[in-house]
């Protein structure tokens, strides 16, 4: 349930443990190519490097200062415990896209400028598994035209849409919608 049962310390969606050989290391002032534990590098560039092997993003814990959207075209996770993106305050910013392809955020903070999103699927064949995560603030906090699964997860402050979902199946458990603005969830 916690990634702290984990050795590895990451816990996947299903339950099991991740495999550590299945990571590749970010940190937030991560500038190495290698993507290491010993040399992580920064979350742009590893999200590049996943592949069939290593399908896993372990953010080292920090907070990570996004000024532009990360967008993940090859299918993967994000296992971000003890990790914070800020999105910056650009309006029309997404913190996180997913283009055509399943990605899952486990563990993740999001804090969204007012007017941005904070995770965004509009690309047939995408998938968003959201897990644990924390997303404040932001316009349309979760926004998609894919199929989605939420689980444990709290979004509080958007101002129009905590979730905009637009496709099916749409799972949602255990998580809160909180203090939405004119369209809530």
């Amino acid at each position: 349930v916690l990634d702290s049962e984990c050795p590895s310390n990451v816990c996947l969606m299903d339950g099991t443990c991740a495999d550590p050989s299945r990571f590749v290391y970010a940190a937030a002032g991560g500038s190495d190519v290698v993507c290491s534990m010993a040399q992580p590098c920064s979350v742009d560039t590893a999200v590049t490097m996943l592949s069939a092997t290593k399908d896993i993003v372990k953010l080292a814990p920090g907070v990570y200062t996004r000024g532009a959207p990360l967008t993940m075209s090859i299918a993967g996770t994000i296992a971000g415990g003890g990790s914070t993106f800020m999105v910056a305050a650009t309006a029309g910013q997404t913190a996180i896209t997913a283009m055509g392809v399943p990605i899952r955020i486990i563990g993740l903070t999001l804090n969204v400028a007012a007017n941005n999103s904070a995770i965004r699927c509009q690309v047939a064949g995408g998938e968003l598994h959201l897990a644990r995560m924390r997303i404040t603030g932001g316009n349309a906090a979760i926004y998609t035209t894919c199929p989605i699964e939420v689980d444990r997860t709290l979004v509080t402050g958007a101002s129009l849409y905590s979730l905009y979902a637009n496709a099916a199946p749409v799972t949602i458990r255990n998580s809160y919608f909180v203090r939405a603005g004119t369209m809530p969830a």
